[in-house]
């Protein structure tokens, strides 16, 4: 079997369209629909439905597929490997993470990572801890970052970072010089809420409903940018983990302050890897950049919670 058929067959899948996975390949139609006919003639049934509005996986086609994403990762990485295995000249690190850690951790180990192998290119997405795991575990990346992310029998946990949920808001808020914060004290304040795609509007949710608590809510948001923003103007008070706020709070436009709830004191983020299928070379030699300013990161920031407690 060519390697170019699973090409074909895996963008015609996930384009539903012959004519739009030709146009990706930079083939012909009629390259991309020989090759898969010849699939179907090698297998003996159809792997697409053809419908008016496009092509749809068949039961044999989900099963064929599912093997030849697998097959695709092991020649990517077999290339990559073989092509660089006395040094990282180049390749590309697929990295899917959660906003917070974005500008901070993955930022940090980007800049540090290209001086020392500046032929290594990335592709970075930004989404919700949940996506993040179930994009590790189909191997739509080589590394996940998410938030307390649910258990998977397919995604291993290689470093976590402790930094618990708390209000931020303006240093001049009403609340901004207490030590430590009740849900029901903050319940008397307008809040900026991140949506549900956020495990920490989960989390806050989970407490409040626990609590028989409800919040002023002046806005709803899916991005953490936005709401950090009400935050700094003194509209509204945020939740968010600290790590995401730093450079703000150094610079003092927003002051952080903990809240006297065990689950939202004990979160954390987490690095993952797929469990059975190793990432290419430049991936893990980035995971390992990746657990160091991890494991620097999480000391950094208890040396000085400690020293701020004394």
């Amino acid at each position: 079997m060519q390697f170019s058929a699973l090409r074909y067959f895996l963008e015609t899948a996930r384009l539903g369209s012959i004519r739009q996975a030709a146009e990706r390949l930079y083939v012909a139609p009629s390259a991309v629909s020989r090759q898969i006919a010849l699939l179907e003639q090698r297998y003996g049934m159809p792997l697409f439905e053809r419908h008016a509005a496009g092509m749809r996986l068949t039961l044999a086609g989900e099963v064929f597929a599912r093997q030849a994403h697998a097959t695709v990762r092991d020649f990517e990485r077999l290339h990559s490997e073989i092509d660089d295995l006395q040094q990282l000249r180049r390749g590309t690190v697929r990295i899917i993470s959660v906003e917070a850690t974005v500008n901070s951790v993955v930022y940090r180990t980007m800049t540090e990572f290209a001086r020392a192998f500046p032929g290594i290119t990335y592709e970075v997405q930004v989404t919700g801890g949940i996506r993040a795991i179930a994009a590790l575990a189909n191997e739509e990346c080589d590394i996940a970052i998410s938030f307390e992310p649910p258990p998977h029998r397919d995604v291993e946990e290689v470093q976590s970072l402790r930094d618990p949920i708390v209000a931020i808001m303006h240093p001049a808020h009403p609340l901004a010089a207490r030590p430590r914060l009740s849900l029901r004290e903050l319940t008397a304040h307008p809040v900026a809420l991140l949506d549900d795609s956020h495990a920490t509007r989960t989390l806050l949710d989970r407490a409040l409903a626990l609590e028989g608590l409800t919040l002023q809510t002046l806005l709803t948001v899916n991005t953490i940018a936005l709401a950090t923003t009400f935050a700094r103007s003194g509209q509204a008070l945020t939740f968010v983990p600290g790590l995401v706020v730093r450079a703000d709070v150094k610079a003092g436009l927003l002051k952080t302050v903990p809240i006297d709830y065990p689950t939202l004191a004990a979160t954390r983020f987490v690095l993952c890897r797929h469990k059975s299928r190793p990432p290419t070379l430049p991936a893990q030699a980035f995971l390992i950049a990746l657990r160091r300013q991890f494991a620097a990161l999480d000391i950094e920031i208890h040396s000085k919670r400690r020293n701020k407690r004394r």
